[in-house]
């Protein structure tokens, strides 16, 4: 008993939906047309998505661009104008939950063996809005673009035209905001992890990304990237099905069933 409670402890934001959904059942009658309601082909692409991105998280890689990116610049407002641009575009990527995951915790450790633990809420506060903000470009940026674009089969053109004023101004708002870190030199450690990838891994995951990026669009069926993605990663990576966060795309699911 204690470890379900645990877990609804610790998944809070999934129990509340499941609650919500069982409530929402009062209102409307469950019946077949239940079924309707589940988007098997979200599901697919988002756990294949999840799947590919934790692989990459994984190894490390996200962590050497940002570590190679951040040393090339030794001051404050430059450490935040890259956290943030780092978070804004990588996001349209790897979904705005996996750069906050990656980069919010680096930041922090950043930040502290730099001696400057009293910005980390203002820079966090910027890659989280940075994160969300350009995650809205693209169809994968994350889960609520990847059901619309899906559901509704939009043009990719058309969705571009639509969102690109927007994330422009977003762009531009938060440069503007980072630029009021100030201009206090920093000094990192370079006593940086040494990584060592595994070149066949990282050859797969770049192909299973390549492979659910013609699912998105349409040019191949996802039951087909979703049979490719559990067979590669059974077989080479088995372990990286443990990191991923399949409560958070239940939750996603339960919600836009809800809302439908």
């Amino acid at each position: 008993m204690s470890k379900i409670f645990t877990f609804l402890k610790k998944e809070i934001v999934l129990t509340v939906s499941f609650v919500l959904a069982i409530i929402s059942m009062i209102f409307v009658t469950p019946n077949e047309k239940y079924f309707d309601y589940i988007d098997f082909r979200t599901l697919g692409l988002l756990f294949s998505l999840m799947t590919v991105m934790a692989g990459f998280n994984k190894m490390g890689v996200f962590k050497v661009i940002a570590e190679y990116l951040l040393n090339k610049v030794n001051t404050m407002r430059g450490v935040t104008l890259s956290l943030v641009l780092l978070c804004f575009f990588s996001s349209m990527i790897i979904t705005n939950d996996v750069a906050l995951i990656t980069f919010v915790p680096f930041t922090i450790v950043l930040l502290k063996l730099a001696d400057k633990q009293s910005r980390a809420i203002y820079v966090v506060t910027l890659e989280t809005i940075a994160a969300n903000l350009g995650s809205m470009l693209t169809p994968i940026g994350n889960p609520q673009n990847l059901y619309l674009f899906s559901a509704y089969n939009m043009n990719i053109s058309d969705f571009f035209k639509t969102i690109l004023p927007y994330a422009l101004i977003s762009l531009v708002m938060l440069v503007c905001c980072s630029l009021f870190s100030g201009k206090s030199p920093i000094v990192y450690n370079e006593n940086r992890e040494e990584l060592n990838f595994d070149k066949r891994l990282i050859a797969m995951y770049i192909a299973l990304f390549a492979i659910a990026l013609l699912s998105v669009f349409r040019v191949l069926n996802y039951l087909i990237l979703l049979a490719v993605v559990i067979v590669f990663v059974l077989i080479f990576d088995r372990k990286v099905l443990l990191k991923v966060d399949y409560s958070f795309a239940v939750y996603f699911h339960i919600s836009f069933c809800i809302h439908r």
